[in-house]
């Protein structure tokens, strides 16, 4: 039987799903967009906290949207329109893995079955940043 666990650390809300038959789980960090921070299958870690390492530098296992990798210069043409991003890389003055790495994710839902667990999840932006002229909501199930 799969138990989903809420988890509330002093700066971030984990969502854990466990299955202790198979020695699977999984742990979610809703407050920095939904990565994905441990992951065990049969009892052997398949990723694994990058701490000490610091989340703002690695953007570990992060939800990439709209874009994955990196924008030079934060610069891009879009249906004949520039837009500009905030460059977060800034030392190569780049805007780097989308624009949800640092959101907080919503669980939106939680179900338990003998066989399996599901959550979902969303985020939605309703004010833009800037460089990014489009409203979005983003579901994970």
């Amino acid at each position: 039987m799969f138990k989903i666990k809420n988890i509330h650390e002093k700066d971030n809300n984990i969502i854990e799903i466990i299955d202790s038959i198979s020695g699977t789980s999984a742990k979610i960090k809703l407050s920095y967009g939904a990565s994905l921070d441990e992951l065990t299958i049969r009892n052997t870690k398949v990723i694994t906290n990058l701490y000490p390492l610091d989340y703002k530098k690695t953007y570990p296992s992060s939800i990439l949207f709209p874009f994955a990798n990196r924008v030079k210069d934060g610069k891009y043409n879009f249906n004949g329109s520039n837009y500009s991003l905030k460059c977060n890389e800034k030392k190569l003055n780049n805007a780097i893995h989308g624009l949800v790495y640092n959101k907080t994710f919503v669980l939106e839902e939680a179900k338990k079955f003998e066989n399996h667990a599901e959550i979902k999840l969303y985020y939605e932006e309703l004010n833009p940043p800037i460089g990014y002229p489009f409203k979005f909501r983003i579901v994970l199930i």
